[in-house]
């Protein structure tokens, strides 16, 4: 176990195209994933979340470790928890565990992703039960997730800025190629390799049939592998017994947009935000903005 490392730790953003580029990164030979794909282990904040998901950071490295036990030696590993982004004890943890480890942050349009956030909660998580406008202003995570360069300010403190390979939303939909290839060549695997899944869309609307049994899949998987049979998770999916289930319990859904009132009030809370991650970062985020 004193052996055990991180080469990447994705940390975000929530609804930005984390399940996309997971993906992406278990599809390479070279690169394996935490199965499942979302841990869970150094974030105390536990909003819409399962039981499952809490105080796991006290079980400590070993517990931790379970998730990776599918890995074969040599492989560059990690693993995707959106919720890493936002809980301020995180960056230390990291850091006092993986010094050396690369962290992937997705971003998208902080309103949009707000939004699809919203969506995903309502209509396939089902646990928000609040109308939209209601919702937004009363809910801090909607806000707290796109607040992108307040929540690097608290990595930057432990990591340099060389260390955090940022993936654009809009590219992953305009430039998938560049965006696997710019992320191959940071993790230093194979950046020539070109997934079979490159052009297929993650996550795309839906509405869950029955919640019981997307949380009884969902719990059972880390069932599984917390008990030390990641082997025969991945083996299901790989047989796409998990595709199948979840093609039976969810419905596309033609979500409603939301009000130009509500997106101006996400505006206001995102603007002065968005303009110092622009000077940051280098990228032209006027889009963002309009």
């Amino acid at each position: 176990m004193r052996d055990f490392k991180l080469d990447y730790i994705g940390i975000g953003a929530n609804k930005a195209g984390t399940s996309w580029v997971n993906q992406m990164l278990g599809a390479h030979p070279e690169i394996c994933t935490a199965e499942p794909k979302e841990v869970h282990f150094f974030h105390d904040i536990t909003d819409f979340t399962r039981e499952s998901h809490k105080g796991n950071f006290a079980k400590g490295l070993s517990w931790y470790q379970r998730f990776f036990n599918h890995c074969a030696e040599g492989k560059v590993k990690g693993e995707f928890t959106p919720k890493y982004l936002i809980d301020p004890v995180v960056p230390k943890r990291i850091h006092q565990m993986f010094p050396n480890v690369k962290l992937l942050l997705c971003l998208r349009s902080p309103v949009d992703r707000a939004v699809s956030q919203y969506y995903f909660l309502k209509y396939f998580n089902q646990r928000e039960k609040r109308p939209m406008h209601q919702a937004l202003r009363e809910e801090p995570v909607y806000v707290q997730n796109g607040l992108y360069f307040q929540a690097l300010q608290r990595y930057l403190e432990y990591f340099p800025l060389s260390k955090i390979h940022f993936i654009w939303f809009e590219e992953i939909k305009d430039k998938p190629e560049m965006v696997v290839r710019d992320l191959y060549a940071f993790l230093g695997v194979d950046p020539t390799f070109v997934p079979a899944t490159l052009y297929q869309k993650k996550n795309a609307a839906k509405r869950s049939r029955f919640k019981w049994m997307r949380d009884f899949m969902a719990s059972g998987e880390r069932f599984l592998t917390t008990a030390g049979f990641s082997r025969i998770v991945r083996g299901l999916k790989a047989a796409k017994v998990n595709y199948l289930l979840s093609s039976l319990n969810s419905t596309s859904i033609q979500y409603p947009k939301p009000t130009d009132a509500d997106k101006a009030w996400l505006l206001d809370q995102f603007r002065e935000d968005i303009l110092n991650l622009q000077q940051l970062s280098g990228r032209d985020l006027a889009s963002w903005l309009s």
